[in-house]
């Protein structure tokens, strides 16, 4: 192979680079994966409090960066898609309508992660909170589905190895 002593480095002409990603990016990449993870029906309760996590924090942090209309409206397209199986963990019709209010309120910080300060503004401080505290539920009732699978998984690990001593001894 012939080494060319002439190459510079740059790309060649007329080929445009892209401009490197930011953290802002990945943040909105990675809250992208956990929702189509969802929507795949992948650890779905997992997913979907630590997507509520990112996104709770990054709207907190917003006012370093805001997200553009196309990375909003690609992030409120896959809470679409996500939220069926979300609904689907509750089983209670108080729990479920406040589930639905949760996916809402993420649908909202979404969009306020998209708006400037003035936009912001124009809503009663409280639109904000509200939004907040009704993802956070969501978010908790998420994690607290998580914590019964983990109950339930070690009972099962339980009952497996019960299971297996009694077959050891009656086997002796």
């Amino acid at each position: 192979m012939k080494s060319d002593d002439s190459y510079d480095g740059l790309p060649p002409p007329g080929v445009e680079v892209s401009p490197a990603a930011t953290d802002l990016d990945y943040s909105v990449e990675m809250l992208l994966t956990y929702l189509e993870s969802i929507a795949l029906g992948d650890s779905v309760a997992l997913n979907m409090s630590t997507a509520l996590c990112s996104l709770q924090s990054a709207v907190t942090l917003r006012n370093v960066t805001t997200i553009s209309e196309h990375q909003r409206d690609r992030l409120l397209k896959a809470l679409v898609w996500a939220r069926e199986p979300v609904l689907a963990l509750l089983n209670a019709p108080a729990e479920k309508a406040r589930a639905v209010k949760g996916v809402d309120a993420a649908a909202g910080l979404i969009c306020s992660w998209s708006e400037t300060d003035q936009q912001r503004a124009a809503r009663h401080p409280h639109v904000h909170a509200d939004l907040q505290a009704r993802a956070r539920w969501l978010r908790n009732a998420c994690h607290n589905h998580c914590l019964l699978e983990e109950i339930d998984e070690r009972a099962s690990a339980r009952r497996a190895e019960a299971v297996a001593e009694l077959l050891r001894r009656a086997a002796a």
